[in-house]
């Protein structure tokens, strides 16, 4: 979970957040023409109960964050696939349209970053042959200058990167009285759990 909301609403409702987080990125998922890999914490990587269905779901791998998403990666491209796009949970209303465009911007370039508006990255697209293990090594995670050293790092790499248009994330209380209020937004389970539990949320604002 993030741990920042954690700390802003609880541990109980940022996990029934996060939940809902998942399911509204699993339904936009199914609009894509892609296989969804599930990469989870825990002995089997499971998560949840009944959410995931028949997605392939792997275990998370490494010592710390960096790591785990390089594992991820690598994970994925061993099972034979030459291109992955990596999606934070934290993206309820991430539209299938922005996915399609990272995966495409995969034909004439070797990364595609979609940045958020805290300066970090909600998504990362990758071929097979581009991961490093270095653009996730000494990154400094949390902070606002986790997009510029992470795009530092693939430039010093000599590899062609695309920047897709910023897209929002839930890091804390204040995304999500934003989120609740976008009409138009894909994250309608979110955005139906936000609005039971208004008042709830209120008193952490």
């Amino acid at each position: 979970m993030k741990v920042r909301l954690a700390q802003e609403v609880g541990d109980d409702l940022a996990f029934e957040l996060h939940v809902r987080f998942i399911r509204d990125i699993l339904n936009t998922l199914r609009a894509v023409n892609a296989e969804t890999i599930i990469v989870g914490t825990g002995s089997t990587g499971k998560g949840p109960p009944g959410i995931f269905g028949k997605s392939i779901r792997l275990v998370q791998r490494g010592h710390n964050f960096g790591e785990r998403l390089h594992n991820a990666f690598a994970d994925v491209f061993y099972r034979g696939f030459d291109r992955a796009a990596l999606i934070g949970i934290e993206c309820p209303g991430l539209r299938a349209d922005y996915i399609r465009q990272a995966l495409g911007e995969l034909g004439n370039h070797d990364a595609v970053i979609g940045p958020d508006r805290d300066g970090g990255y909600g998504l990362l697209a990758l071929h097979g042959r581009s991961l490093r293990a270095e653009f996730f090594e000494d990154i400094p995670w949390g902070t606002a200058r986790v997009f510029v050293e992470t795009v530092g790092k693939i430039e010093d790499a000599l590899l062609e990167l695309s920047i897709l248009d910023q897209m929002e994330r839930v890091n804390g209380v204040e995304d999500l009285v934003r989120l609740a209020g976008e009409g138009g937004s894909p994250a309608i389970i979110t955005r139906q759990f936000l609005e039971q539990h208004r008042e709830k949320l209120m008193e952490n604002i």
